[in-house]
């Protein structure tokens, strides 16, 4: 269907008012907005504060992936600490007595922190891309039966060397890989609230989701918000509706540079925990045979580093690269073994069991950084330490996600929602 542009300031100004109706804000919380995002680079302090977030991070940090894409991936992680006043913009903030998030900024873009690093926007998004290109190559393969390592054109997915010591169970890899793809996405979610409802202990299930969509950037600016504003407003589908007569979302790139990849808020509330998905996914899919858990896993912890890096690449792809690969995989594995390669009903259990406040409740959640960060203990990446619990393997005491929390203490509550999950399976 085709939508009207506006046509006038006044048209404007209305769509944007019953916009901001739409998502429960209003005129006096967002800015005049200019069709121009701040510009960051000419801030010294916002500039050192970035190099010095990005060098700490790299000496501190120590990934289990190429050390060349060390920062390709850490300026996301800049980029988080940058708009929420974390790291060492939140330093800066209390040796100035600015206040909790007094150095904060909401507007930076990805883009903003990769120049203030003194890196290259183009450079940086064709090796994300790349990284998202061996992925799907591998995944091509796969479903063909010409692969049985996570290994494309001698090298490992993602830079991760540890990938090389896994001869995988090739239907399994994908399965988590369709898993991953699905599980973030918004309808499923939706989906899984309806069916469930309520928690183990029978609460109200709250699940929060959200979807990735293409946008114009100067559009955005010319709204007076930002991308946090998209991600955390709740947009119904009028409000969606309405952001493309305003040509906030788009359909493609089309070769502009300021079409962006941004996450829009869809549902309020916690979401899901990866780190619970993962365990989940491998208990469910290991029922019978431990590897095929294990190569499942390892096919959604794959696929979930594509959710990571596709937020900058050279190719943006509507909903998210992860959700159309996923879509492939599917399509291409039902066409080829005329099967399914999972279900609907298998999706919606991997969210129900890995949902936040599912019972019981588990604000754990591991980006891909933290995924790939080597416990100090026995220099393995988190990733190994989840697939290990799984097999029943003993796992030293490590601290997970950007909250920490006790490997102990979580893995207690996995092992609780995995044993009620299979309980109910086999009932």
């Amino acid at each position: 269907m085709l939508r009207n542009k506006p046509t006038s300031k006044k048209e404007f100004i209305t769509k944007k008012k019953h916009y901001l109706r739409l998502v429960g804000s209003s005129e006096e919380e967002v800015q005049e907005g200019n069709g121009k995002a701040n510009n960051l680079l000419a801030n010294k302090d916002f500039v050192d504060v970035v190099r010095l977030d990005l060098e700490k991070m790299v000496q501190s940090c120590n990934l289990a992936i190429n050390p060349e894409i060390w920062r390709v991936l850490l300026v996301q992680s800049v980029h988080g600490h940058a708009q929420n006043g974390h790291g060492e913009f939140g330093k800066y903030a209390r040796a100035n007595d600015l206040g909790f998030g007094g150095f904060a900024f909401p507007t930076a873009s990805i883009k903003d922190i990769i120049q203030a690093a003194g890196l290259r926007i183009d450079q940086t998004e064709e090796t994300r891309q790349q990284i998202c290109d061996q992925v799907q190559k591998w995944a091509e393969k796969a479903i063909v039966g010409k692969v049985s390592r996570l290994v494309i054109d001698g090298q490992p997915l993602l830079g991760a060397n540890f990938l090389r010591n896994y001869s995988v169970d090739v239907k399994s890899t994908l399965k988590g890989m369709a898993f991953a793809g699905e599980m973030d996405s918004h309808k499923p979610r939706r989906d899984t609230v309806e069916e469930y409802k309520k928690t183990i202990l029978g609460r109200e299930l709250i699940l929060g989701s959200g979807e990735t969509y293409l946008v114009n950037a100067k559009k955005i600016f010319q709204m007076g918000i930002d991308y946090d504003f998209l991600a955390t407003h709740e947009h119904t589908d009028e409000a969606l509706n309405v952001l493309r007569d305003l040509e906030v979302i788009v359909k493609n790139k089309g070769g502009r540079r300021r079409i962006t990849s941004a996450y829009l808020r869809r549902a309020a509330g916690a979401g899901t925990s990866d780190d619970l998905a993962f365990i989940m996914i491998g208990r469910l899919c290991g029922r019978e045979y431990i590897e095929a858990g294990t190569s499942a896993m390892l096919g959604a912890f794959v696929m979930d580093a594509t959710d990571t890096y596709d937020k900058l690449i050279k190719y943006p792809v509507l909903g998210g690269f992860d959700e159309a690969l996923g879509q492939y995989i599917q399509d291409e594995w039902k066409a080829k073994h005329q099967e399914p390669l999972i279900t609907p009903e298998d999706v919606r259990r991997i969210i129900y069991y890995s949902a936040k406040l599912n019972d019981p409740k588990a604000r754990v959640s591991s980006s891909h950084r933290y995924l790939v960060q080597k416990t100090e203990q026995e220099s393995l990446p988190t990733i190994i330490n989840h697939i290990s619990h799984v097999r029943g393997e003993n796992v030293p005491k490590f601290p997970i996600g950007f909250t920490r929390h006790p490997s102990t203490t979580f893995y207690r509550k996995a092992q609780k929602r995995s044993k009620h999950m299979l309980e109910k399976l086999a009932a």
